[in-house]
């Protein structure tokens, strides 16, 4: 089993073979091949924020918020939370905060924007305690909204400050923003020059000549009948998440169609299917890592023709949209 795997992995070129696959079947394993590749792009885009999360916020037990509520282009209110916890990324990505901290309210009145007002929030007994220039004011819930429970005119006026909110064991906001300003600076300093010289180290480890997109793809579909190494397409994916996780100023796009190219064109070389469906489905694996990166299946049939395939043969066309279709499935299945 070993053996075939690495003979698999270690695969660089084949002769040309003979197309002659039955169309039906074609259509079955384009559906395997957009569902596979959807899984792989999900679990390399997951990869990369799991990156994120363990280099940036992992180690920062203040996350921040904003919550910005507009009455008209010239009137808006602005709320930043700052929440004592340590569920860090993971707590702002489910919209869930801790049960106190820091808040600080900005409001903007006829284009003029008022002098902040910083204050302690703390929430307990189902209700939320505000303390504003050491005066504490509470608040209760009433359905979604936040109502100042003595009706003193510093209450009234914090209510209108105050976002529509949801009782809970935590506060949950509707909107919230994980923001880099929490993290040091001399964290994110540190971050990208360690994930640089990381980088380089494994450029040298995977002996990458250089990095890999979809101009590879288009290269082996003209010159290598649909073949692209699997080796260096596994590398290249592996790079692209450290890059990526680490601060790299590049989008998920190229690595998504260069991994979903080498599956889908690896896949081929393991049945061996010869040159006409190793290039179709190659086009597979493109079409479903694009639909599953952006929920853009028509997009992404388009962008494969047009820019990879060449061409609009049914033999391709049908393969191609059936794997789109499958993987927007997986994506949008999975919350994506």
């Amino acid at each position: 089993m070993v053996g075939e795997i690495k003979k698999l992995f270690d695969r660089r070129q084949k002769p040309p073979y003979q197309a002659g696959t039955n169309l039906l079947l074609l259509l079955v394993l384009s559906v395997v091949i957009g569902a596979g590749v959807s899984y792989s792009t999900i679990g390399f885009m997951q990869a990369f924020d799991r990156v994120v999360n363990w280099v940036y916020f992992d180690w920062n037990d203040s996350p921040s918020g904003r919550y910005t509520h507009k009455v008209d282009p010239r009137n808006k209110l602005t709320l930043d939370f700052r929440g004592n916890n340590t569920n860090n990324l993971q707590s702002l990505k489910q919209t869930h905060w801790p049960t106190s901290g820091r808040c600080t309210i900005v409001t903007t009145r006829e284009g003029v924007r008022q002098a902040p007002v910083t204050g302690e929030w703390e929430f307990r007994d189902k209700r939320v305690h505000v303390a504003i220039d050491n005066q504490p004011i509470d608040l209760q819930f009433v359905g979604k909204h936040l109502v100042p429970i003595a009706a003193d005119a510093n209450a009234t006026q914090l209510a209108d400050h105050l976002p529509v909110a949801i009782p809970n064991h935590v506060i949950q906001f509707n909107y919230k923003q994980g923001s880099f300003t929490d993290v040091p600076k001399w964290h994110i300093l540190v971050a990208l020059i360690g994930g640089g010289l990381f980088i380089g180290l494994l450029y040298l480890t995977f002996k990458l000549p250089r990095g890999h997109g979809p101009a590879d793809a288009i290269i082996a579909r003209i010159n290598n009948d649909g073949i692209m190494p699997i080796r260096e397409g596994i590398s290249t994916a592996l790079v692209c998440i450290s890059s990526i996780g680490l601060g790299a100023s590049v989008g998920r796009y190229g690595p998504a169609v260069h991994l979903g190219a080498t599956l889908g064109s690896g896949f081929g070389q393991a049945f061996n299917l010869g040159r006409t469906n190793t290039v179709t489905f190659l086009g597979c694996g493109i079409a479903s890592a694009i639909a599953t990166s952006f929920n853009t299946p028509i997009a992404a049939v388009i962008f494969t023709h047009e820019a990879i395939i060449g061409h609009y043969s049914l033999r391709a066309f049908a393969p191609i949209t059936i794997a789109a279709v499958a993987g927007n499935a997986v994506a949008i299945h999975h919350g994506r």
